[in-house]
């Protein structure tokens, strides 16, 4: 089972005007996975059951590096990727001696996500622009996925610059969040005052 799901949404969190966009954002991007997780889990562990030789089923999430480091104007994107991580972090210990899960971690991927964001009529207090030409293509990003899958690998978080900065945050933070501040949130022209 391959579960990919997602909405975005960026704002200023003081600057939000109407907070049922947090509530939409974790239904979807957060109940979508857990759900359909919930209801196929017996079904695979009784084919592993039935089937002990066999290769174990398995399950790829297809999260967020945004669920690994806290970006600026996703506050809530980052809150439902930390909810699937930490939610199929937990479940593999349950299911291991059952099923194979591997997390996978992207950055920004080239894809219209943007313009299907959650509140797009409210009133924005910044003006958003991302350079496409700096964004994963679709084909590399699938092309990772797929060999990840292949390989049963339990954590993929790409790309490696991303990995890099989750394993140098717990020892320098100070660093991380200046780099993720420029990166993330460098394109932001305010137009409020913070």
């Amino acid at each position: 089972m391959i579960l990919c799901a997602g909405v975005s949404y960026h704002n200023i969190f003081k600057d939000t005007m109407d907070l049922g966009i947090y509530r939409e954002m974790m239904n979807i991007n957060f109940f979508g996975y857990m759900y359909p997780t919930y209801y196929i889990l017996p079904h695979m562990i009784k084919q592993h059951q039935d089937n002990p030789k066999d290769e174990k089923p398995q399950i790829a999430v297809i999260s967020s590096v945004s669920g690994e480091l806290g970006l600026p104007l996703r506050a809530g994107y980052c809150a439902s990727k930390f909810a699937v991580n930490g939610f199929f972090n937990a479940l593999r210990l349950e299911i291991q001696d059952h099923i194979d899960l591997t997390m996978l971690m992207p950055t920004t991927v080239n894809t219209p996500m943007r313009n299907n964001s959650l509140g797009q009529n409210e009133k924005k207090s910044i003006e958003f622009h991302e350079d496409d030409n700096k964004k994963m293509t679709i084909d590399q990003c699938c092309q990772i996925i797929i060999q990840a899958i292949d390989q049963r690998k339990r954590k993929v978080i790409f790309p490696f610059s991303n990995y890099l900065a989750t394993l140098v945050q717990p020892f320098f933070p100070k660093l991380i969040d200046n780099i993720v501040k420029k990166k993330a949130g460098g394109q932001v022209k305010l137009q409020s005052k913070l």
